[in-house]
């Protein structure tokens, strides 16, 4: 059973009209700032994360060569 070009019948086209809309002046405010917020908590807790993982190895660093609890004054 072959269907021949004309036993096709045509399926009407989607309608893909779209209306572009702007944001009023007041959301894109609110918008950027919600991105800089946003922005500004990752770069903070990355910064955190950042110099407490250095704290880490900086501590175990000198724990490794025994400079804990070393007093620079009993050289005297």
């Amino acid at each position: 059973m072959n269907i021949t070009p004309a036993e096709i019948k045509p399926m009407p086209a989607a309608d893909l009209t779209c209306r572009v809309t702007y944001p009023s002046l007041g959301r894109q405010i609110v918008d950027s700032m919600v991105i800089l917020g946003r922005t500004g908590l990752i770069t903070g807790v990355g910064a955190v994360v950042l110099l407490g993982t250095a704290m880490v190895i900086a501590y175990a660093v000198a724990g490794a060569f025994g400079l804990l609890g070393f007093d620079a004054s009993a050289g005297y």
